[in-house]
């Protein structure tokens, strides 16, 4: 974890490294909403290269650093350049201690078919290291996420696991296709599957993961989404929306949700949101949600509320418009954070 500045704006960057790539978000201590980032630190020697890839940051943000001694120096740039701020930061010890795991491979379907279509597994997770409660709570959700069905072991055997399911899935279905077939469609015979688990946010109270995946089966593109999963620190609980939310919360979360969906796309209180872009003119709730010591955001995936084109939509409730809607104990407990 980095804290620092960007130029006078206090920062907070958890950044993940596997080989010479780059994951994970940032975000700004007056907001705490989240940004995810990605790069990596090929294309000029000693320096890390990232972008600001969605979740509502404003088009063409990137970073330029060196990261020496857990020590960032560099740059912030909007725009190519119209505006740029200095970004310095050091790294400092996060609430909850983690490995970053990576585990990476390919196959081609006939070894001996030149351009062969392919299966490839690319998975990185974080993994906790304290085995206090919350460590076991976070450790259960990764299970789930990487989908192995082992129900227990380690990120690696995990992750090594989740691989050997998927090659021997992509054997059984496409084994047997004659060459004449596989030529003529490649695309249509890959498999290419990820899976990203990261921190989003961490504070003395509360730790919100981000667990993305992406597959290309064939077809115009894949498809990706990111779950998100916060914990109280403190029990050690995987959090729910109930937990979080009072039942006036809830009942008035849609409404809330659209009022925010509004005021990101600059549509009036009388526009339909189907101007704004969505599929319908109502913003159904959902339980994939986040929390930071700010607000609460919740996630939208491609197709679930606007088409592809939109990417994911995450909608952010500052805890200020929202203080009479939460649960005592959750409010209580940020008083912590």
């Amino acid at each position: 974890m980095l804290a620092g500045t960007i130029g006078n704006y206090p920062v907070v960057m958890h950044l993940h490294k596997a080989g010479h790539t780059y994951n994970g978000y940032y975000y700004y201590q007056s907001t705490q909403q989240p940004l995810p980032i990605m790069g990596e630190d090929t294309s000029v020697a000693g320096t890390v290269t990232l972008m600001v890839t969605s979740g509502g940051a404003k088009e063409g943000e990137f970073f330029q650093f060196t990261l020496i001694g857990g020590a960032a120096k560099g740059n912030w740039q909007l725009d190519d350049h119209q505006k740029t701020l200095p970004f310095i930061a050091k790294e400092q010890v996060s609430q909850t201690a983690f490995q970053y795991l990576n585990h990476k491979a390919a196959q081609p379907l006939k070894a001996s078919m030149p351009n062969s279509p392919r299966v490839s597994y690319d998975a990185a997770i974080v993994w906790p290291t304290g085995g206090n409660g919350v460590g076991t709570a976070i450790r259960k959700r990764l299970v789930q996420f990487v989908g192995s069905g082992n129900q227990g072991g380690e990120a690696a055997a995990l992750m090594q696991q989740a691989q050997s399911n998927l090659f021997a899935a992509y054997r059984k279905e496409f084994g047997q296709t004659k060459e004449e077939e596989l030529k003529e469609m490649p695309a249509a015979f890959t498999n290419d599957q990820s899976q990203r688990a990261l921190v989003a946010y961490s504070g003395k109270a509360f730790l919100s993961l981000s667990l993305f995946t992406y597959a290309y089966t064939g077809g115009a593109h894949g498809n990706y989404g990111t779950q998100f999963q916060s914990f109280n620190l403190a029990s050690g609980k995987a959090l729910q929306v109930k937990d979080v939310l009072n039942p006036a919360g809830i009942k008035a979360l849609s409404k809330l949700l659209a009022a925010a969906f509004r005021e990101r796309e600059g549509l009036s209180a009388a526009t339909p949101l189907t101007e704004g872009g969505l599929f319908e003119n109502k913003l159904k709730t959902t339980d994939n949600f986040f929390v930071t010591g700010k607000g609460l955001g919740f996630n939208y995936q491609p197709y679930e509320i606007g088409p592809y084109a939109m990417g994911e939509i995450i909608l952010y409730l500052p805890y200020a418009r929202i203080r009479n809607y939460l649960q005592p104990g959750f409010a209580n407990a940020l008083k912590k954070n």
